[in-house]
């Protein structure tokens, strides 16, 4: 059985060089420099560069640095039912094509991200679908998540770290449960640090995990920034599954973020993450947000007020305890297409009738005198022409609707 990395740390004794890869450590290498790492790290020999990181001591190496740069000898002996595996999945009739290895984690990274690669290439877009465009995934999104999984993966299990592709997602299943407090409603803003802790901090320390950013938080973000949908969980008892969802892309939202960022106007995981919630629904609130960024309600409101107010992104549509927010017209222009502006005006159109609607029905039961056009227009934010079109649109749909015309002071009323 393989060793539990979340006690002591345990150290082997001998002679370091018999037990390490030289492959796996140039590939660590590599992938710290890419991961903007210090020189001054990159510089040291392998030997220094473990003592740096705490993985080799006076006592001989921590267990933990053969998942780093272990040879297949070192790996064999102490970490025996050590696996990584890879499938990806034709459909039926067809058998799966499978990988499968003990590499140590950064030539398995090597191996993974080039199978996924080309699964994904595999997919076409239809000629007609212009909105979209088909891109690999991201690299750095899929570094995250297959880290993620090799981090916190619980060894003792004797279950492979397992990637599972077809032709329009990716999953990614550790071995090993979440904690009891991390749920998919909070695990943007949790972190599980039971689990390998030395690995964890050695990766830190080579800018491959980061103190600031989770590795959740990095792939959402880079996912949403490159126009992907964000990923899905499920955590189950013994292992945790993440799921990226391929097929097309946004074209036009990854142009406006990559925009954005050369003008000097960071894309923060909370910015993209409130775009992608008004691109899906025709109106959001501070609730919505909340929830969908997985912070507090006067968290919500301050980054709704940002992206009205500072950055222009969304317009305020209702005011008062009814505060709702729309994306902006020009914004359609900008990170959609045409269809989906006429769609998502027809579900508000519908929405602020809805809400006229209430107000009438509330100001019956009452008894008060009933609606004014300009609290329309102050309600539904529209003008004063397209709220009385509005409000005459209802008035065929609802006979109970009743107009008692006095020139500019006209009423709107419910009658039953």
């Amino acid at each position: 059985m393989s060793p539990d990395l979340n006690g002591p740390p345990a150290w082997i004794p001998g002679i370091p060089e018999l037990l390490l890869s030289a492959a796996a450590l140039e590939h660590l290498r590599c992938l710290a420099r890419n991961a903007g790492a210090p020189q001054r790290l990159l510089d040291l020999d392998d030997i220094d560069l473990l003592k740096e990181l705490g993985l080799l001591t006076s006592n001989g190496l921590v267990r933990e640095v053969l998942l780093l740069a272990g040879s297949e000898e070192g790996l064999n002996q102490y970490f025996p039912e050590y696996r990584w595996s890879y499938e990806y999945h034709w459909g039926a009739g067809r058998k799966p094509d499978r990988l499968e290895g003990n590499d140590p984690i950064p030539i398995a990274l090597v191996h993974l991200v080039e199978r996924i690669r080309t699964g994904a290439s595999i997919l076409v877009m239809p000629p007609s679908s212009q909105a979209f465009e088909h891109r690999p995934y991201p690299e750095p999104a899929l570094l995250a998540a297959l880290l993620n999984a090799f981090c916190h993966a619980d060894y003792t299990l004797s279950v492979p770290v397992q990637v599972r592709q077809e032709a329009a997602r990716v999953e990614f299943t550790n071995p090993g449960s979440m904690p009891a407090s991390i749920s998919p409603d909070n695990i943007l803003r949790q972190r599980d640090t039971r689990r390998n802790p030395l690995l964890i901090q050695a990766l830190t320390r080579l800018g491959l995990a980061n103190q600031v950013e989770t590795g959740m938080q990095r792939m959402v973000r880079v996912l949403l920034g490159e126009g992907f949908q964000p990923p899905e969980y499920d955590l189950q008892e013994n292992q945790v599954r993440i799921c990226f969802i391929g097929g097309g892309t946004v074209a036009r939202f990854r142009v406006f973020v990559e925009k954005e960022i050369q003008e000097g106007r960071p894309m923060t995981l909370e910015i993209l993450l409130t775009l992608h919630a008004a691109l899906q629904q025709p109106e959001i609130d501070e609730e919505i947000i909340a929830q969908v960024c997985q912070v507090d309600v006067p968290s919500a409101l301050t980054l709704l007020d940002e992206m009205e107010r500072g950055r222009g992104y969304l317009q305020r549509m209702l005011t008062g305890q009814e505060a709702a927010w729309a994306l902006r017209r020009e914004m359609y222009d900008l990170i959609y297409d045409e269809r989906l502006l006429k769609r998502q005006r027809r579900w508000y159109r519908e929405k602020l009738k809805e809400r006229v609607l209430h107000i009438l029905k509330q100001r019956a039961e009452e008894g008060a005198e009933g609606v004014r056009n300009a609290e329309i227009c102050q309600m539904t934010r529209l003008k004063a022409t397209c709220a009385r079109t509005l409000i005459y649109e209802m008035m065929t749909e609802h006979p109970e609707i009743e107009h008692i015309d006095r020139g500019r002071l006209s009423i709107f009323r419910w009658r039953e």
